[in-house]
């Protein structure tokens, strides 16, 4: 029986994670927004001359580094997710990569949401970007549930 599920997966491949089964869609729009956002910061930091990111809105913090730094690493971050979520399971430890880039995407969301918190103007961003950062809890729980079963294998009735 086992060489029979080596030959099905040699032929249709390594069976869909269960997360992504029921979720895949919302996932991958996750990573597909997100690299968008992260593409808009970078082609407006470039654009413009006026400042993204205000010291008011943002925070000290947030806005030592460009805005255009911001928009890299939130789009390299989804894309990696994304091709985490492209690879699935054709190599083992693709998990691994969906879990990585949705740990730097909470990260960076959680930087953000502190940033702004204490700001005269941020409060209301603070609260905005609080159910994104809570997506991508969700989404990084989903990950971290593949990354565990890839690493102790699959279950190969």
């Amino acid at each position: 029986m086992i060489e029979a599920n080596c030959l099905h997966r040699q032929i249709y491949g390594p069976p869909e994670s269960e997360s992504l089964r029921k979720h895949g869609g919302q996932q991958r729009l996750m990573g597909a927004v997100f690299i968008g956002i992260g593409l808009a910061f970078i082609i407006g930091g470039l654009a413009s001359t006026a400042d993204v990111m205000a010291p008011e809105l943002y925070g000290d913090r947030i806005t030592r580094w460009p805005a255009e730094a911001w928009g890299a690493v939130v789009a390299v971050s989804a894309a990696l997710y994304r091709l985490g979520i492209a690879i699935n399971g054709r190599w083992r430890w693709s998990p691994a990569i969906r879990t990585a880039g949705a740990a730097a995407q909470v990260s960076i969301t959680l930087a953000i949401i502190v940033g702004c918190w204490g700001t005269p103007f941020g409060l209301p961003w603070a609260l905005a970007a609080a159910p994104l950062c809570v997506a991508w809890v969700w989404c990084f729980w989903l990950a971290l549930g593949d990354l565990s079963r890839a690493v102790w294998g699959y279950d190969d009735d």
